[in-house]
């Protein structure tokens, strides 16, 4: 109803702050999905205001990414999340594992297995940002690197997972979908998907 009013006025631009924040989970996609369906019939440019990280992606044609009241990044929502401006923007859209390297010969080494460092100097000093969405597999078989499940909850059909691997300090967190064979205290082999590991320069 609120929406509705404030669009009747036909306003050259509409801002939303927050606007489903006070809305359970599955009632906040379904308003949602409904609220853009209707900016999107009215043609209203709408400044939409959130820190939910998947709300900013679905609602956005454009992403603007704001730290202590400053734009650091902007483009549309794929932009910012494929290719983030630094590794805070990174961490906005998800809780990484992050490991530190060095690039030798065009590669980093790390516990996982080598990562391509296309443009960055040899011997630089790196932070790999591996997401937990895609940037490992977990498989029961290999190939891969051998790892043990320490932890494992199921979020309606993902499993969320913490490997404890060799020469990592911290366990590395894995989403994926859900299987059963997987258990805590299981061994399994982890590989590296490079689309969704991120490489960021330290200085």
């Amino acid at each position: 109803m609120a929406l509705a009013r404030s669009v009747a006025p036909r306003p050259g631009l509409l801002l939303l702050d927050e606007p489903f924040s006070s809305l359970d989970a599955r009632l906040r996609e379904t308003v949602r999905t409904e609220t853009l369906a209707v900016l999107r019939e009215t043609h209203a440019t709408s400044l939409i205001v959130t820190h939910d990280p998947e709300e900013a992606m679905v609602l956005g044609d454009r992403v603007a990414l704001l730290r202590q009241g400053r734009i650091v990044q902007i483009g549309t929502a794929a932009e910012v999340y494929r290719q983030p401006i630094d590794l805070s923007a990174a961490r906005f859209f998800s809780p990484l594992s992050e490991l530190e390297a060095i690039v030798k010969d065009g590669h980093a080494e790390t516990p996982l297995g080598p990562l391509a460092t296309p443009g960055l100097a040899e011997g630089s000093a790196v932070t790999i940002a591996i997401r937990p969405a895609g940037g490992v597999e977990i498989a029961q078989q290999g190939p891969g690197v051998i790892g043990r499940i320490v932890s494992k909850r199921d979020a309606i059909g993902v499993d969320i997972c913490e490997v404890k691997v060799n020469g990592i300090d911290e366990p590395v967190g894995v989403r994926q979908p859900s299987n059963a064979a997987l258990a805590v205290g299981q061994e399994v082999f982890l590989a590296l998907n490079g689309e969704h590991v991120l490489v960021f320069g330290r200085d």
